[in-house]
C-alpha cells in the first residue's frame, strides 16, 4: 500500500489574513528550459508576511489566491528536454524570479526591473510553500556538496544583500554604516565585511540585534538614544549622525550608508550621516512617503541609490559567499518549523520579536532522505543502515516509507553514486501467537501485543548482527540493480542469507493472521541504504539496547504523546476495530500508550530528531 500521494501540498494565501492548505496538482513542464524542483527548505521574508497581513505591496495587489514563499533550495526532480546545465538530483538554491530575458532591462542585466518578471509570491503568480516548484532552469544554481539545503534557502536573502553592497559600490577600505540589524541589515555588514570594508557599523534601537551583529559582521555598533521631549525630528537626526561620526572615528562620515530598515528617524540620519560625494542606498521599505532631507542631498552631493531583489551575478556570488565559509547563514537562523506548521511560522515572524532573526521551514521527508544519501555517500562500506524509531502512532513508518520513496526515485540518483533503498518493518520479529499462547500470562499478552516483552527481540538482535555483517561485505561486480531492493521471498531461515552475500531474508508480519511470516521479505545485494523501522530500535533496555550500535545512523519521529494518542484511537475507528473513539480511546490506553511512555522515558539518544508530519 502507498502511504504517500503523488499530490503537491502548498501553502495558499487565499484572501488577507487567510491562509490555507491545499492538495494541488503535480506541475508539469511546459517548457524545454524548465525544471521541476522538490522544494526541501524555504526561509519567511518579510514580503511574505505583508501580502497575508495587508494584500499588497505597491501595485502588486493580492487580487486571488497565490502560494506563498520565495526563499527555496530543493533538489531536482525532473528536467526539460533543453536543459543541459542541471540533473536530476542535484542540490539547487532556486532564484525566484524569472524575467522576460528581452527587454532593455534584461539585456543590460538589471532584469531586477523587467516589468514582466514572473517572481514567486509575488501576486498573481505562485510562490514555494510547496511540494513542488517549477522554474526555469538558469535560475537554479547548485550547491555544492558541502553545502546542505537549509544553507540553499538562505541564498536568497544573500542574493539581496550582495545586490544592495553592489548597487552602493562597496569596495575594499571603506567604511560602510548599516541602519537595521534585521537579517537583510546583518547580511549587508557580512557581505560588505567579506569585500574587505575597513570599517562597517551596525546600527539598531534593539540591543540583543546589536550584541549578534557585532558577533557577526560588524566592526562596531550604535544604539541610538531616544529623541527628547520638544526636539525636533530633523535636528535630531543630524545630532544623531554627528555622534556616529565622532564614536567611530569616521571624520566627516562613511563612504557608504546602507538604510534597511524603512524608519523615517533613520532614513533621515543616514542622509546627514553619508560623506560628501559618498552613496545612500535605501534597501528598507516602510511608510511610502516620509519627510526626507534633500537640501542635505543636494549640499553633499550623495548618490542616493534605491535596491531591489537581484541582478546578473548576485545568485552566483551569494552561493559562493556561503560555500566558502565567509558568510555563515546557519548563525542568522533562530526557528525551526515543519512545512505544515507554516502559518504558526508566519505569525511568530509578523510578531517581530527581537530574539527572532530568521525562521526557516522544512520538508522533513526531503531534508531526512538528503542527509541519509549524503551520508550514504560518504560512508566507508557498501551499504548504510539506519534505524528509525518513534512511539506508536508517530508517524514513523510513514516516515520511512516516504524517505524510501524519495530515495529511490530518480531524483536521487546521481550519475557518481546510485542508489538504492529498502525498508525493513520490525513487525516481523512479533512473537508467534503459538508463543503467546503458552505465557503464563496469556490474556495480558494478547492485551499488551506490541509491547516490548511481546516481541522475540534476541531474535531481532540476532538478525541485526547478521545484516551488520552482509551490510559491511563489498557489493559483488554484476549485481542485479534493476530489483525493487526488498521483495517477497522463501528462504531456508529468517535472518539467513543465501548465495553467500547476495541477499538477505527476513520475517514479515501478516496483520490478516496476526502471525510473523518467516522469510517474508528478501533484501537483495543490490540495497545501498537500508532503513529498519520500529518502536523499539532505540530503546535503552537490556537485549533492545544493541541494536542502536549495529546501525550507522539513528533517527527518532518525535510526536507530543497525546497526539499520537489521538491518532492512534482514531485509526482504531477507522479499521472497524473499535466502534466508537471512546473505546478507541481505551484500547489505546491500555497498551500503545503505555508503549509509548517507556519508550519516551528508556530512549538512546539518536543523531537526527524529525518532528512527525501530519496529513494535511
Amino acid at each position: 500500500m502507498t502511504l504517500v500521494q503523488d499530490t503537491n501540498p502548498s501553502f495558499v494565501l487565499r484572501a488577507v489574513k487567510e491562509v490555507a492548505f491545499e492538495n494541488r496538482p503535480v506541475p508539469a513542464l511546459k517548457d524545454p528550459w524548465d525544471v521541476r524542483v522538490r522544494i526541501a527548505e524555504t526561509g519567511i521574508c518579510g514580503s511574505d508576511v505583508h501580502y497575508w497581513q495587508r494584500g499588497r505591496i505597491g501595485d502588486f495587489i493580492l487580487e486571488s489566491p497565490i502560494v506563498l514563499g520565495h526563499e527555496s533550495s530543493g533538489v531536482i526532480e525532473e528536467v526539460g528536454s533543453a536543459v543541459k546545465n542541471l540533473k536530476v538530483g542535484q542540490k539547487v538554491a532556486i532564484e525566484p524570479g524569472v524575467p522576460c530575458r528581452h527587454c532593455d532591462y534584461c539585456r543590460s542585466g538589471s532584469y531586477n526591473l523587467c516589468p514582466d518578471t514572473v517572481f514567486a509570491a509575488t501576486p498573481p503568480h505562485d510562490g514555494t510553500l510547496s511540494k513542488y516548484y517549477i522554474t526555469q532552469s538558469d535560475y537554479c544554481y547548485p550547491l555544492p556538496d558541502h553545502m546542505d539545503l537549509e544553507e540553499g534557502a538562505m541564498v536568497e536573502p544573500v542574493a539581496v544583500a550582495v545586490q544592495i553592497t553592489k548597487v552602493g559600490n562597496v569596495r575594499p577600505n571603506q567604511n560602510v554604516v548599516v541602519f537595521g540589524c534585521g537579517p537583510i541589515g546583518l547580511l549587508c555588514q557580512a557581505v560588505s565585511k567579506a569585500y574587505a570594508a575597513r570599517k562597517v557599523i551596525g546600527i539598531d534601537i534593539s540591543q540583543s540585534r546589536l550584541d549578534f551583529a557585532k558577533s557577526f559582521g560588524a566592526d562596531g555598533v550604535f544604539l541610538p538614544p531616544a529623541k527628547p521631549e520638544g526636539v525636533d525630528e530633523s535636528e535630531w537626526s543630524a545630532q544623531i549622525a554627528k555622534m556616529i561620526k565622532e564614536q567611530f572615528g569616521l571624520g566627516e562620515g562613511p563612504d557608504v550608508v546602507i538604510e534597511a530598515t524603512g524608519a523615517q528617524a533613520c532614513i533621515q540620519t543616514g542622509v546627514h550621516l553619508t560623506k560628501k560625494g559618498g552613496t545612500y542606498v535605501q534597501a528598507g521599505m516602510g511608510k511610502e512617503n516620509v519627510v526626507f532631507p534633500i537640501t542635505t542631498a543636494c549640499i553633499r552631493d550623495l548618490t542616493i541609490r534605491g535596491s531591489i531583489r537581484y541582478t546578473t551575478g548576485c545568485y552566483p556570488t551569494a552561493v559562493d559567499l556561503v560555500a566558502s565559509g565567509k558568510i555563515n547563514v546557519k548563525r542568522l537562523i533562530t526557528d525551526w518549523y515543519d512545512f505544515e506548521k507554516a502559518e504558526d511560522a508566519f505569525e511568530l515572524v509578523r510578531q517581530g520579536q527581537e530574539k527572532v532573526i530568521k525562521t526557516i521551514m522544512d520538508n522533513a521527508y526531503v531534508l531526512l532522505a538528503e542527509t541519509i544519501r549524503q551520508n550514504a555517500a560518504a560512508h566507508p562500506k557498501s551499504r548504510y543502515l539506519v534505524a528509525v524509531a518513534g512511539i506508536p502512532g508517530s508517524g514513523k513508518s510513514t516516515t520511512a516509507e516516504a524517505v524510501v520513496k524519495i530515495l529511490n526515485e530518480p531524483s536521487t540518483h546521481s550519475s557518481s553514486s546510485p542508489a538504492r533503498a529498502a525498508l525493513l518493518p520490525m513487525d516481523g520479529f512479533h512473537l508467534p501467537r503459538s508463543t503467546l499462547d503458552q505465557l503464563p500470562n496469556r490474556e495480558e499478552a494478547y492485551i499488551r501485543r506490541g509491547a516490548p516483552w511481546t516481541f522475540d527481540a534476541a531474535g531481532f538482535v540476532e538478525f541485526m548482527k547478521q545484516l551488520r555483517t552482509w551490510a559491511d561485505r563489498p557489493v559483488r561486480k554484476g549485481a542485479d540493480s534493476s530489483s525493487s531492493g526488498s521483495q517477497s521471498a522463501q528462504s531456508p531461515s529468517s535472518g539467513s542469507e543465501t548465495d553467500e552475500d547476495a541477499a538477505i531474508y527476513a520475517p514479515t508480519f501478516d496483520h490478516k493472521t496476526k502471525d510473523p511470516v518467516e522469510n517474508g521479505v528478501c533484501i537483495t545485494e543490490d540495497v545501498s541504504i537500508m532503513i529498519i523501522e520500529g518502536n523499539y530500535l532505540l530503546l535503552d533496555e537490556p537485549v533492545w539496547k544493541d541494536v542502536a550500535p549495529l546501525v550507522d545512523y539513528r533517527v527518532f519521529v518525535d510526536v507530543d504523546l497525546e497526539v499520537a494518542r489521538d491518532r492512534l484511537a482514531r485509526r482504531h475507528v477507522a479499521a472497524g476495530i473499535e466502534k466508537t473513539l471512546e473505546d478507541g480511546f481505551r484500547r489505546v490506553d491500555a497498551n500503545d500508550y503505555l508503549n509509548g511512555l517507556t519508550i519516551l522515558e528508556r530512549r538512546i539518544e539518536p543523531d537526527m530528531i524529525v518532528s512527525s508530519v501530519q496529513s494535511i
